[in-house]
């Protein structure tokens, strides 16, 4: 009787221990949370190589908001946003981060074309105030 109340014990620990890593493996702690909202311009924005970049900015700081458009005629390739603090770097260009809406579904990204990527505060009337911008060619 004590081995099986030991054994089912041990089988619910167990279960608790992979329920809990699976949260947290799918999103149940995605560290944005825990970052602060951004009450100034960024200081450094960034993006990778190829047609996917991710965007990355610091300080490590929420935001509401990101666009990316073609330079040459200003055509919107991909747009999110939030009414709230609810995007923090990095963002993958075209996964859309939780708790945003996407405005604009994203287009393919072009090698050697010259594109810019705008993030900024939480608002309804488009990414404005833009706290950081920058211009990158995959």
């Amino acid at each position: 009787m004590r081995l099986l109340l030991r054994f089912r014990l041990m089988t619910n620990m167990l279960w608790l221990g992979l329920v809990s890593t699976i949260m947290v493996a799918c999103g149940g702690n995605d560290g944005v949370s825990s970052q602060p909202e951004c009450t100034r311009s960024v200081s450094a924005l960034t993006a990778t190589a190829g047609t996917t970049p991710t965007f990355t900015w610091t300080p490590l700081c929420r935001l509401g908001g990101l666009v990316v458009r073609r330079v040459s005629d200003g055509e919107t390739m991909w747009y999110v946003r939030s009414d709230g603090y609810d995007m923090g770097p990095p963002v993958q260009y075209g996964v859309t981060p939780q708790g945003l809406d996407v405005i604009r579904q994203p287009a393919p990204l072009v090698a050697g074309v010259t594109y810019e990527v705008d993030i900024a505060v939480p608002g309804t009337g488009g990414p404005v105030p833009v706290f950081g911008r920058m211009t990158f060619t995959p």
